[in-house]
């Protein structure tokens, strides 16, 4: 399948979240992303997106859900947040800072052209390179999408990051956004752990363990051995 140029498909398949039946909103200019980005803020800001979508947007194309996941976990571990994700924004007024102008010359989006960046600006042969490499970005296997990454936070997402961090230093940097990863996968082992326990409560009255004055108290660590003691519990009775 050919690559589609639309930002639309770009950010809608760049803003799934791994692991949740849920992405973060396509209508990012609201107080549910905005109050969430790590940079803060202020109104009549427009929002500039760290790693830009068409970019990014390659390596996610003709993919399945599940697959763009696994392509959105694997950058998030890298350290870049993509898509509609809060950590990849940063507020910008119009004129001075986000958008080229003849007025103001230090903007971020000439500052990314100023390194080969912004892919509006590009013409002739660097244009037709840079079209083909989404062309086969988008047509490739998951594995080959997945190898290529670490280069693309090398050479592309950092230093576009570090471009915008230029404007809004507490902005997250690769070491932060891995440091949130790191987090995010904590908080998710965590939430299994309740889940477990939740069900060994459920298992623990339903097998009539409480009225034969069984305690119920145990080491979440220990799961299988709770979970085998259920079962032997299940065939006494």
């Amino acid at each position: 399948m050919a690559y589609a140029r639309s930002r639309e498909t770009n950010l809608k398949q760049a803003s799934f979240r791994p692991g949740q039946e849920k992405s973060w909103n396509y209508e990012y200019k609201t107080p549910t992303i905005r109050d969430k980005m790590p940079s803060g803020y202020n109104k009549g800001e427009e929002m500039h997106h760290l790693v830009p979508a068409e970019l990014f947007g390659a390596l996610v194309q003709n993919l399945s859900k599940q697959e763009a996941e696994i392509v959105i976990n694997r950058a998030n571990e890298l350290g870049i947040r993509v898509g509609n994700d809060p950590a990849n924004f940063i507020g910008l007024d119009k004129l001075t800072e986000h958008i080229r102008n003849d007025s103001y010359k230090n903007t971020v989006h000439r500052k990314l052209d100023d390194i080969g960046l912004e892919s509006s600006e590009l013409s002739g042969a660097d244009r037709e390179q840079f079209l083909g490499l989404q062309e086969k970005f988008a047509n490739a296997p998951l594995e080959a999408r997945l190898k290529a990454l670490p280069d693309f936070v090398t050479y592309i997402a950092e230093p576009s990051i570090e471009k915008g961090r230029e404007f809004r230093p507490q902005a997250q940097g690769i070491a932060q956004n891995k440091k949130q990863y790191q987090q995010e996968i904590l908080d998710e082992r965590n939430r299994e752990l309740q889940d477990h326990e939740r069900e060994l409560q459920e298992s623990y009255r339903e097998t009539g363990a409480e009225s034969m004055g069984l305690s119920q108290k145990y080491n979440a660590k220990d799961l299988n051995s709770l979970i085998t003691g259920i079962r032997m519990m299940d065939e006494m009775l």
